[in-house]
């Protein structure tokens, strides 16, 4: 009888779900978690936020969540400063994320 030799696959090969409860930003909060869809290959790990339309990229999951978390610190910014002249689908963006959140 021979040995099978088997390979463990170091990623996901299907989407899976993942909540954010804190942007690990001292200057903003959130009240409810972020829902994420995550993807990974043999080469980067992609999470997504559909009710905010941005992704984060990295290497690990730990980087692709400092990533994300980075980019929606970012856009919160951006979006406050610009509020008043938003298009439709980024004032659908901003209502949702600045119901989410708050500055400390």
């Amino acid at each position: 009888m021979t040995k099978i030799e088997t390979k463990k696959i170091p990623y996901r090969i299907t989407p899976y779900h993942l909540e954010i409860r804190s942007l690990h930003d001292n200057r903003l909060e959130i009240y409810s978690p972020i829902s994420l869809l995550v993807e990974e290959d043999e080469v980067q790990v992609v999470a997504y936020a559909p009710d905010l339309e941005i992704y984060g990229f990295g290497h690990d999951l730990v980087e692709v969540l400092e990533d994300l978390r980075k980019s929606i610190v970012d856009m919160y910014y951006d979006l406050d400063r610009d509020k008043d002249r938003l298009g439709v689908d980024l004032k659908k963006i901003w209502y949702y994320l600045s119901s989410i959140t708050r500055q400390k």
